[in-house]
């Protein structure tokens, strides 16, 4: 039999809003009004995607597919037309934001609201960048690399929130100068990436399980 080494980063394992969400969809497969569907999967894990649908907790893609019951939103967040929509069609919402998001999606409304043009930095059709655009407003724009500047209009004042599992806000202050921003990045994601570039990559032929 062939040796195989499994070599595991310091920091493995869900950051904290899927841990969040994870324990709520359990607590909610006891409690909820049922059925209990998350909208989309609450973690990028097959194996812990079935595990909560062996306890109740099923998966669905949009809110019209859910007909009854409690709908959970899982830690990307969503538009706030999806969570309107869900409650005018009689269900429980159950929010598990991760609050690091919620937070981006506060500042994005505030900067908005102070007449800020809004850069939201991060990866284009991500859900969570697709939540926080809809917390941005019509005129906001999402760059992933800073030579997407170059076709956006900053003669206004810009204000930016980034996609909180961005690796290299660092490169950011360079291209925006004086720009309002925070320290969006999550906590977890901050010491696992650079932990992850360490870890050898596995063989094509070899399985990887990913736990996010």
């Amino acid at each position: 039999m062939s040796h195989i080494d499994i070599e595991v980063a310091r920091y493995a394992g869900v950051c904290y809003g899927v841990e969040r969400a994870l324990g709520m969809a359990e607590k909610a497969a006891d409690e909820a009004r049922k059925p209990v569907n998350t909208l989309g999967p609450l973690i990028h894990n097959p194996l812990v995607v079935n595990d909560l649908e062996s306890i109740g907790v099923g998966t669905a893609s949009s809110v019209s597919e859910v007909e009854e019951g409690t709908l959970i939103i899982r830690a990307h967040g969503v538009v706030p037309s999806v969570v309107e929509d869900a409650r005018a069609r009689g269900l429980d919402v159950l929010d598990a934001t991760c609050p690091y998001v919620k937070k981006v999606h506060n500042a994005a409304e505030r900067l908005v609201r102070e007449g800020y043009q809004l850069i939201v930095v991060g990866e284009s059709g991500h859900p969570e960048v697709e939540g926080i655009m809809g917390h941005a407003g019509d005129d906001a724009h999402v760059v992933s690399v800073p030579g997407d500047l170059d076709a956006i209009d900053l003669s206004r004042k810009v204000g930016v929130v980034v996609q909180t599992t961005q690796t290299h806000p660092e490169r950011w202050p360079m291209s925006l100068p004086n720009y309002p921003s925070g320290p969006w990045i999550c906590a977890s994601s901050t010491p696992s990436a650079p932990r992850l570039r360490n870890v050898r990559i596995a063989p094509p032929n070899l399985p990887v399980a990913s736990t996010r």
